[in-house]
This record gives C-alpha cells, structure tokens and sequence, in this order.
C-alpha cells in the first residue's frame, strides 16, 4: 500500500475454534462477496491480501 493512501479499520474479527473467520458488514459488500463465494489469501514478499 502506498505511504500516502489512508488506511480505516472496517471492523475486526476473531478465529473461533474452527479457524473460520466471520467478514462483518460492509466488508462482503465492499468485496462484493455472496454465501458460498470463495475467498482466497495471496502472500508476496511484502504483505498477505
């Protein structure tokens, strides 16, 4: 991410103990996500997205 691009946290959330995650409002409608949509996490050498 670019130093001069603002970062604002949309929400958090927490693993439960089936290592799944909960995306809370407005994250699935910002990623324009739906039930059953896979998500996947890419990691280079700098940062995880």
């Amino acid at each position: 991410m670019d130093k001069n691009t603002k970062e604002i946290i949309l929400g958090t959330s927490k693993i439960d103990p089936r290592f799944r995650v909960t995306l809370i409002q407005p994250v699935p409608k910002l990623l324009n996500v739906e039930i059953g949509d896979l998500i996947v996490f890419v990691q280079n050498e700098k940062e995880i997205s």
